[in-house]
């Protein structure tokens, strides 16, 4: 073996031991910083209580828990989900009612067409989320079980949140193009859970 060649190989040796030593350094020495990492980790987990917490974004609010029983409200109403507060969904329905300008107010109806299921002697447990759209501006009100007239309010589109003690009613208000509408309506009835 030459002497250029002898030189080579303990060039290629000596870098492949130093390849070596690096990975076995990089490896130890990486065990090592991890290892108090971890602890470190582990120590903030075990903790926590004492630290102060991050500021993670606080649940959503149930928007029909915390609103106003017997209340109207303009726009979408919020999502309606099978349950809120301590009472749980018990059915739901759909329909229209026509309404005429300067006419008497008409009542949301009832499942199947029929008159609306609240109003009845002991009532109070149960709720009604009422959502309501017309092309017209409509008047919705709610009506107590002697027919007065408790909370009233002006929109196209909104939502009612109503006990069982309460009607909902719709009457088209204001300069309209046309004398008559219909009121597109979906209600979701809400008994006490359990």
């Amino acid at each position: 073996m030459t002497r250029s060649e002898r030189n080579n190989l303990l060039a290629i040796l000596a870098a492949i031991i130093l390849i070596i030593g690096g990975i076995a350094a990089a490896v130890i020495f990486g065990v090592k910083d991890a290892e108090p990492q971890l602890v470190a980790d582990e120590v903030a987990v075990t903790d926590g209580a004492t630290q102060t917490p991050s500021a993670e974004p606080a649940p959503p609010a149930d928007p029909l828990a915390d609103a106003q029983v017997n209340s109207i409200h303009s726009g979408g109403a919020p999502e309606v989900g099978d349950t809120f507060g301590d009472v749980a969904r018990m059915r739901s329905w759909e329909g229209e009612v026509d309404v005429w300008r300067g006419g008497n107010p008409q009542i949301i109806l009832g499942p199947a067409g029929n008159w609306f299921p609240a109003g009845q002697p002991g009532c109070g447990d149960g709720r009604y989320v009422v959502e309501f759209s017309a092309t017209g501006q409509l008047t919705a009100s709610l009506r107590d079980e002697l027919g007065e007239t408790t909370r009233e309010k002006d929109a196209r589109t909104g939502w009612m949140l109503l006990d069982d003690c309460h009607l909902p009613y719709v009457t088209l208000t204001g300069e309209a193009e046309d004398p008559q509408d219909t009121v597109v309506f979906e209600v979701h009835e809400f008994q006490p859970a359990g």
